[in-house]
Formats: structure tokens, sequence, C-alpha cells
């Protein structure tokens, strides 16, 4: 089970649910992250779309290619870092946009206003950096357990 950010997703060894969440915010990253894991998969899945209980679902079909490739649980996980790392990095860009603006302003005329600007700006900073150190935290303590990784049972 895979609880990161906007993304909740069950991975099987040939399949993935991705569950629906409730915020409408997230939505739209859900999405974009649907229908980029199907097409990261698209090359070895046979049934993508929904299984009728709001839930997404993605599955493998049989390995034919003579070239070896990441194992079908590897390429979900991958797809669910870059939708992480895509949705952090978007939230950054956005918070920089304001903060580069409000500099630019200060530096013409300093009022309190744009003081009171920067410093919310600051506090949607350090959220967006626990954010970051959560998901750093967890990665860490799934790369330290031998059980998690794949092959340890294989």
């Amino acid at each position: 089970m895979v609880n990161l950010e906007h993304i909740k997703a069950l991975i099987k060894a040939d399949r993935v649910v991705v569950f629906d969440t409730d915020a409408q915010v997230e939505e739209s990253h859900q999405w974009t992250f649907v229908a980029d894991l199907k097409e990261r998969l698209r090359g070895n899945n046979n049934n993508n779309g929904t299984n009728g209980n709001h839930e997404k679902e993605a599955t493998a079909a049989p390995a034919t290619a003579a070239v070896e490739e990441l194992p079908f649980e590897l390429k979900a996980i991958e797809a669910i870092l870059l939708s992480v790392c895509n949705v952090l990095s978007g939230d950054f860009n956005k918070i920089k946009l304001v903060v580069d603006q409000l500099l630019e302003k200060l530096e013409r005329e300093v009022d309190n206003a744009t003081m009171v600007k920067l410093l919310e700006m600051s506090k949607k900073l350090t959220r967006l950096e626990t954010r970051v150190v959560n998901i750093q935290h967890a990665l860490a303590e799934i790369l330290k357990s031998d059980e998690d990784m794949y092959g340890a049972k294989h």
C-alpha cells in the first residue's frame, strides 16, 4: 500500500489499484497520475480503467518482450514517485513566482502589506518543506526495510 500526497494505491505483482481521494484539489493531480501510470505500463498491460468501485486499475499482461524490463511493481512505484515530485515541484514553483514578485515590489517600496504577504509565503514554503521531509523519511524507511524491497521475497 502506498499513501503519498495525492496518491493512495495498492500495488500488486500484476495490477495497481488507485483509490479516489476526497479532496477536490488533488483530483486533477490524481487523474494526471493515472494517465501517466497507464502510459508507463502500456507496454505490458491489458486492462486499464476503473473497476466500478471508484477505484482506478491497471493490470499487467504476461511479459513477451525479449528485452528484460523493470518489474511491473517498480514501474508503478516509479510513476508514483514522479507524480509526487511533479506536484511538489509545481507547488514550489507557484510559491517561488509569488515570492519573486513580492521581493521585486519590496525593492521599489517597503510596505507592511507586502511584508505580511511575504510572511504568508514563508509559512507556505515551510509547509511544503515539511511535506518533502515526510516523503524523504518514508522513502528512507522503505529502503532500510529488506522485506519491502523487490526481490527480497523472490
